[in-house]
């Protein structure tokens, strides 16, 4: 599950992971909650609404997506 957090005003900062399912694809390449996500496979997804980053990340079944994320605490930015 993903979900934006906005700035005061309204306006949408980031997209974040907001929930993973066990043995779901997410859960399995090692997203937690609170991962900000940067990009998706090469394009930058920051200040662009939830509705958006989901369909880059959806594709056939069996696809996969590359994906930076930036990690919630440290701050440090990984690629999955």
């Amino acid at each position: 599950t993903i979900g934006d957090l906005t700035d005061p005003d309204g306006k949408i900062v980031a997209t974040y992971i907001r929930a993973t399912f066990e043995n779901a694809p997410a859960h399995r390449a090692g997203l937690r909650f609170g991962d900000k996500i940067v990009e998706v496979n090469g394009t930058n997804v920051l200040g662009k609404a939830f509705p958006e980053v989901r369909n880059m990340l959806r594709g056939p079944r069996g696809t996969t997506a590359k994906l930076v994320v930036e990690r919630h605490g440290t701050g440090q930015r990984e690629t999955v």
